[in-house]
């Protein structure tokens, strides 16, 4: 079973974001974070023919990018120099082997853990590359990219899970200790929460009577997000946010809330045409389907996506512009004050969260070809 990730606000946040464009028209314009160029890789260090299927990035302590590729099974690592050092892992079962890994965390003492769903277990590489141990724990299943963090304050790794409770399963964060022990869960956030997030998306679906369908969200029906800040508390943002807002895990109490309002931006009649025609030709191969192009949303969420760096700061990405070959976020620091907007001269990876420490940015962008390369950058404040 495939566990998908799941993001949306709590009842009680939307009345509080609807007061964000009111705050946005007396706002002062934010300070620019400008981006300067290091290197960047594509894949073809090693006379390869690029990245395949990349599921997640890290950077770790020394600042090495390493670079998980799911249809190769492998971790490339790149040093501080972006200079291809090695790999590790490699498709099997034995030890330092990976299948259908979909993710990786730097953990707390600098070694990376990654996800091992299909051999039911989380792999431990040193920060050399080498294989250290390994923690064996049921896994139910796995979604595009593990969900996961380091939770500083407890020494433990959290991530997305699934228990039976009673006749159903129920989405959990489990809690794993260094030793590899689990620890018990947490409660789920509502905003990580799949039943809660589907309640408000529209969907359209097809099928036929051979008993084959497909299905999916309206096309800018989902945005927003959550992101775990190591310290006991969420950063959570739904499709109508215009800010996101900072819940206490335990008490589900909203602490904070970034103080940038977004935009919400009007979806151009081009990219509006170009995806009616996609949900058309998708739902043409079935006898009937209830897609109707007047529930497409007229604007875009405010919000893309959000995610934490290694020094606690908040990135909240803006949706892009249509035909506008760049990429926006807004930086927050722990408590959602502002402190810079990055402008990205490329389209950034959607799939792929910002790695940022101090003024150190690594991205993963797409050429015009949609090629992902990674590139890094210095930032000037």
């Amino acid at each position: 079973m495939i566990r998908a990730s799941a993001r949306v606000l709590p009842r009680c946040l939307p009345a509080l974001l609807a007061l964000a464009p009111i705050t946005a028209q007396a706002q002062a314009a934010p300070a620019t974070w400008r981006l300067a160029e290091q290197w960047r890789v594509d894949g073809t260090e090693q006379g390869g023919v690029g990245f395949a299927q990349v599921r997640d990035a890290i950077v770790t302590a020394d600042g090495a990018l390493w670079v998980l590729d799911f249809k190769e099974q492998a971790i490339r690592r790149y040093d501080a120099r972006g200079r291809f050092v090695g790999t590790s892992g490699r498709p099997g079962a034995g030890p330092g082997e990976l299948r259908n890994a979909n993710g990786m965390l730097r953990h707390g003492d600098g070694s990376v853990w990654v996800n091992d769903p299909s051999n039911g277990r989380l792999t431990v590489f040193g920060a050399d590359g080498a294989f250290v141990r390994q923690h064996v724990l049921p896994s139910f299943g796995y979604g595009y990219r593990w969900d996961a963090w380091f939770d500083g304050a407890r020494n433990e790794v959290v991530d997305g899970s699934t228990r039976k409770v009673g006749d159903d399963y129920r989405p959990v964060w489990r809690r794993v200790g260094t030793d590899g022990t689990d620890r018990g869960v947490l409660p789920v956030p509502p905003c990580a929460d799949l039943e809660l997030r589907l309640a408000g998306v529209p969907f359209w679906k097809a099928e036929s009577p051979n008993g084959s369908g497909a299905g999916g969200a309206y096309p800018f029906a989902t945005g927003g997000g959550f992101a775990f800040d190591g310290k006991g508390g969420v950063w959570c943002a739904d499709a109508t946010s215009t800010r996101a807002a900072l819940l206490h895990i335990a008490t589900r109490d909203t602490v904070s809330m970034t103080s940038i309002a977004l935009p919400r931006i009007p979806v151009a009649a081009a990219e509006r045409a170009d995806e009616i025609a996609r949900v058309r030709t998708r739902v043409s191969r079935y006898a009937r389907h209830d897609f109707d192009p007047a529930r497409i949303p007229a604007t875009k969420p405010p919000i893309a996506s959000i995610s934490v760096d290694e020094d606690g700061r908040l990135w909240v990405r803006h949706s892009d512009r249509h035909g506008t070959p760049r990429t926006t976020y807004d930086v927050h620091d722990a408590r959602g004050a502002h402190l810079g907007r990055v402008t990205v001269p490329a389209r950034v990876s959607a799939m792929l969260p910002p790695r940022a420490r101090g003024d150190r940015l690594w991205l993963g962008v797409l050429d015009d070809d949609d090629v992902l390369e990674f590139t890094h950058f210095t930032i000037t404040r």
